[in-house]
């Protein structure tokens, strides 16, 4: 994602980078289109403003998780309920999506796209929960807030016979909070942290087995991913 040398009209940053308009790819009614990943068939995941105005963050426009293929939208995905607001971050050679669903200010809902359809994944009870990349195999990598609200875990989704469990991680020593963003189909994720001074690093989960239940999260937990001081 990257911004273009035309300005913003609502003078909106949409990524932190500067109020100039993200939209290489086509958005849907509104000013900005940033994509997030693309897969080997070449659909593009990502999020698109409307032209309708939000109504929890005037004048800013409601956005719209979209799939993007050969520069073309192919579907506006639906988010969940009443959730006016939706982000696609990751997807699969299948075609399978996954990101949140939420409003201007919070995800509420971690989600996974298939066929249109919009799935919300489980959570440990708050908002501030978002899938971040999906294997081949149909394995989910994000983030899931502490029930106390005080930072965020790393968590892996599983679908075991057409139900998605959670696993969720603590985060290491001196991290504030975690975000998976991609997982590969041997089951090795990689997402960054932020430290308590507000530094982002990476981390890596370790490759020992894809069946990350509590009770093996010796071989599943996120680890730091080289040398960062």
């Amino acid at each position: 994602m990257a911004e273009t040398a035309l300005p913003d009209p609502d003078g909106e940053d949409v990524r932190g980078f500067g109020t100039h308009l993200t939209c290489a790819l086509p958005p849907v009614g509104g000013n900005n289109g940033p994509a997030s990943a693309i897969n080997n068939r070449g659909r593009i995941a990502g999020s698109a403003q409307t032209s309708v105005t939000d109504s929890g963050c005037p004048p800013y426009q409601i956005t719209a998780a979209i799939i993007w293929r050969n520069g073309k939208v192919q579907a506006q995905v639906p988010t969940v309920g009443s959730d006016p607001n939706g982000e696609a971050l990751g997807i699969n050679s299948q075609g399978h999506a996954t990101g949140y669903s939420g409003t201007c200010t919070a995800a509420h809902h971690a989600v996974m796209w298939e066929n249109g359809t919009a799935t919300a994944l489980p959570d440990l009870g708050v908002e501030g929960v978002s899938g971040g990349g999906i294997s081949d195999k149909g394995e989910i990598v994000g983030q899931v807030a502490r029930p106390d609200g005080t930072t965020a875990y790393g968590a892996v989704w599983q679908n075991k016979g057409g139900t998605y469990t959670i696993t969720s991680f603590n985060t290491l020593r001196g991290d504030y909070f975690f975000f998976g963003e991609g997982i590969n189909n041997h089951g090795l994720a990689v997402g960054s942290t932020q430290l308590q001074n507000g530094r982002l690093v990476p981390r890596v989960r370790l490759a020992g087995r894809r069946d990350c239940r509590p009770s093996h999260a010796v071989s599943c937990q996120f680890q730091p991913l080289g040398n960062h001081g």
